[in-house]
């Protein structure tokens, strides 16, 4: 890597293998996710890449490079070819803790078209315990035989010790027999991360743009951490070192950093949670949001008191502090009950330390407390938004008549008591006593809100039939209830009955304020200043010098004369004289001649033909490193210039000035700040440049507070009908008289259905009164059918089972006087007499039918 900028940068490595590869930087002997690299200065990187063993062909590695927020990519091809390999793994590499059990899957298959037997043996480090078992049996397996290509999956049961020290272990399977082969798992021991996290400031109070704040992060272990850097936050968040935003950073054992947390603040005043989060550890920081400048309220009471059907007047007074304001106006969302308006409608130009007063018109229809949301907004400014609590209650004399009636009756109740008539007395004070009772549904002394229980008095009453449900619902409806400590106000009312059981569900909704992510659009202000300059570069181009040597070999014919020797052999006879005589004797006498003859001989020459080439290696513009190619044999620097033309463009922090959920705003907004700014012309290397302010719109997401109406229900439930054996159970929830009616509609005797019997029962009961009904049967086993009314609802089917047969007698003496049992037992010989008729015509009807014929197949 070479920085050939004047900044130092923090470059981020990035490497994207196939599935279960493992590739690494390694600076030395550690293995690094980001280097820092010096301005003009180079680094130096080994890649190493462990491949698996069960791979083969042609694969991609992705190697991203990203510094200042740029990135560099670059692909890699690896090509892998061997032998298929008789065990596949998924995984053999693993981060565990001392102490950890876990099993490890892999597959031994046979590569071959024949039959092998193969044998199991482990390595494991001393003190862990490690064992291979078949995953369906969970038995030890220490051998395989394998059909052609057929594979096993087995499972490798491993337990690392509590005492197990940091460091990176070597769990072998040996594979013996007919295959060989050994599958090592790579397991690291680590007992957790050590790098504290901590910040000297916690909260801040800022005006804007930016809060800022000092996060301070050390390795106190013994080994090399990478530490994932994330904010969750509101607010737009950026993690810088020094100038450069970083997302995770690599701490040396022992090494200490310093980051810096920058938060943007908005203009609207509020208060935001940041959490820092550094790998697992977390930090929360506050940010208290401040306006110096912008719209603020100079009310202090934001309450208002009217009469019912009468219009009352409240006075917003507004101020701008630091900057003059266009086009002020309030934002106003009233209930239903109120009807406001505003005047004036809009403010103009509003200057720093002047005061805009808007007059809210209110007038209500219905008594009660209600809430007004009040915004004053600009057309490049937001104030926070306010509640205005509006109380509408009635005239004066309709207050002061339940008082003077409650008076008269007292005064009434004394003199009765004064001239002994104690029987009128009571009743006066009965009377005054109602009077109380009945105020959360009309006439009251005194202004009461309805709660849960009177909403549950009224339900009883509904669902024992004394209170029909249009009068509870206009007893209710429109008027404020207290519910979980909420005022809400009731819409509705249904009854629903089923199986003895009425439920009473009563519709109740109320406002409430919840945030919503707005799509809407932001006016940004940017400031972007450009100019042009012409620039003579100096560069130097390196050409490597590369030799080539041809070898050729070249054969020639050469004839020479060489004398050759001749040998010749010659025999003479020689005379030896001896004492008796003379002796011839043969002798081969040699002679040798030279002779000269042409000779012809093929020779062989080896001729090398050396050329020198230049080859253009690379285009560099730092001559320190011109100068060190100078210096290395083999390459040519050749020294050239060039005139190029330079556009320089710098962009400042943008801010936001306000949000809308408009475009029409924004842009209007956008366009009459646009028409009062002017571009600025400065001396810049050399010429003229203008530099440009302008304001542009841009989507955005922001949360805002929205007034919506929350529909809710609160359910009561009463049980006024209970079947029981023989006997119907009614029950009166209520706190006044009720009057129930019990229907027998039909009634099974023997599981046969008898027809209707009992008719019609009507049943009074008093305030919480429960009754036993008996129900008479015609038979000694059976059930009935009974209907019950609660008034006029209905409260469901319900069936009746029958008591025993002593029970029956005597429930029909008690209804229709004494039995004379000489008639009843006529009427049951009569009744066993014609079934006996029946049975015996329908045998011999049976027998008079010839059986059919039964064919053999």
């Amino acid at each position: 890597l070479y920085n050939r900028g004047f900044e130092k940068y923090v470059v981020y490595l990035n490497i994207e293998a196939p599935e279960n590869w493992r590739a690494y930087f390694y600076s030395g002997e550690l293995v690094v996710t980001a280097v820092p690299v010096d301005a003009s200065r180079a680094k130096s990187l080994e890649l190493v890449v462990e491949v698996p063993v069960d791979v083969s062909g042609s694969h991609i590695l992705n190697i991203t490079l990203s510094y200042a927020g740029f990135a560099y990519r670059e692909q890699i091809r690896v090509d892998v070819w061997g032998e298929s390999a008789p065990a596949v793994a998924k995984s053999r590499w693993f981060i565990v803790t001392p102490g950890t059990s876990m099993p490890i899957v892999f597959a031994v298959k046979n590569p071959y078209s024949r039959t092998v037997s193969v044998d199991l043996s482990l390595k494991a480090p001393e003190g862990w315990t490690v064992d291979v078992v078949d995953p369906s049996t969970k038995l030890p397996v220490r051998g395989l035989r394998l059909e052609a290509y057929e594979s096993a999956d087995l499972v490798l049961t491993l337990s690392v010790p509590e005492d197990a020290a940091e460091g990176v272990y070597v769990v072998s399977v040996v594979i013996s027999g007919d295959l060989s082969y050994v599958l090592n798992y790579t397991i690291t021991v680590v007992k957790g991360h050590s790098v504290k996290v901590w910040s000297p400031e916690q909260a801040v109070v800022s005006s804007g743009p930016y809060a800022k704040f000092k996060v301070y992060l050390k390795n106190t272990g013994t080994k090399t951490e990478v530490v994932d850097l994330t904010v969750e936050s509101p607010l737009p968040c950026r993690i810088l070192e020094g100038q450069t935003e970083v997302k995770k950073i690599v701490l040396l054992p022992g090494e200490e950093r310093v980051l810096e947390l920058l938060v943007e603040v908005p203009p609207v005043e509020g208060n935001y949670t940041v959490v820092f989060k550094a790998g697992k550890q977390e930090l929360t920081f506050i940010v208290y949001a401040r306006s110096l400048g912008g719209l603020v309220y100079l009310n202090k009471d934001w309450c208002l008191r009217l009469e019912k059907n009468s219009e009352g007047v409240f006075e917003v007074r507004v101020s701008s502090r630091g900057r003059t304001l266009y086009n002020v106006r309030l934002q106003v969302d009233a209930p239903p009950q109120l009807q406001v308006e505003v005047e004036p409608e809009t403010v103009a130009v509003l200057k720093p330390g002047e005061e805009a007063v808007f007059r809210l018109k209110v007038r209500g229809f219905d008594t009660g407390v209600y809430y007004v949301a009040v915004r004053a907004v600009a057309g490049n400014s937001m104030a926070e938004e306010k509640v205005l609590r509006v109380v509408v209650e009635e005239p004066f004399y309709v207050k002061l008549a339940p008082w003077l009636l409650a008076a008269a009756v007292a005064a009434a109740a004394a003199v009765l008591i004064l001239r002994k008539k104690k029987l009128l007395a009571a009743f006066f004070l009965i009377a005054l006593l109602l009077l109380e009772l009945l105020a959360p549904f009309g006439l009251s002394v005194k202004p009461r809100v309805l709660t849960v229980g009177d909403l549950r008095k009224l339900a009883a009453r509904a669902a024992s039939g004394s209170l029909p449900v249009d009068r509870l619902l206009s007893a209710i409806k429109r008027k404020p209830a207290r519910i979980r400590g909420k005022i809400v106000y009731v819409d509705g009312v249904s009854v629903a009955a089923s199986e003895g059981r009425v439920t009473v569900t009563v519709k109740y909704w109320y406002w409430s304020r919840e945030p919503r992510t707005v799509r809407g659009y932001a006016v940004v202000e940017k400031v972007e200043e450009t100019w042009y300059e012409t620039k003579t570069v100096k560069y130097w181009e390196v050409y490597r010098l590369v030799k080539e040597v041809d070898v050729r070999i070249e054969k020639k014919i050469v004839a020479r004369k060489v004398l050759v020797p001749v040998v010749c052999f010659e025999v003479e006879y020689r005379k030896i004289h001896v004492f008796w005589g003379t002796i011839v004797i043969p002798v081969i006498v040699v002679k040798v001649t030279y002779e000269w003859r042409t000779v012809y001989e093929v020779v062989e020459k080896e001729v090398y033909v050396e050329k020198t080439k230049r080859q253009f290696y690379k285009r560099i513009y730092s001559e320190a490193e011109a100068d060190r190619y100078k210096r290395r044999r083999n390459y040519v620097v050749v020294e050239k210039t060039a005139t190029k033309k330079i556009e320089k463009s710098r962009v400042y922090e943008s801010r936001v000035v306000s949000y809308f959920e408009a475009w029409w705003e924004a842009s209007g907004l956008a366009r009459r700040l646009n028409s009062r700014v002017s571009p600025k012309y400065v001396w810049r290397s050399g010429r003229y440049c203008r530099v440009t302010e302008f304001y542009v719109v841009k989507p955005c997401t922001f949360t805002k507070f929205v007034k919506v109406r929350v529909e809710k229900t609160l359910v009561f439930s009463f049980a006024v009908a209970l079947a029981e054996r023989g006997f119907i159970v009614l029950k009166n929830p209520s706190d006044q008289p009720a009057v129930f009616r019990v229907d027998v509609e039909e009634i099974f005797a023997d599981y046969r259905r008898m027809g209707v019997d009992g008719g019609s029962y009507v049943v009074k009961l008093g305030p919480k009164e429960t009754r036993r009904l008996p129900v008479v049967f015609l038979g000694a086993r059976g059930y009935a059918k009974v209907e019950v009314y609660a008034g006029k609802i209905s409260a469901g089917e319900l069936w009746v089972e029958a008591q025993c047969f002593k029970f029956y007698f005597s429930g029909v003496e008690k209804r229709l006087g004494s039995v004379d049992w000489n008639v009843f037992f006529q009427e049951l010989l009569k009744s066993l007499v014609f079934n006996a008729a029946v049975i015996g015509a329908t045998v011999a009807i049976l027998a008079i039918i010839p059986e059919p014929a039964v064919s053999k197949v």
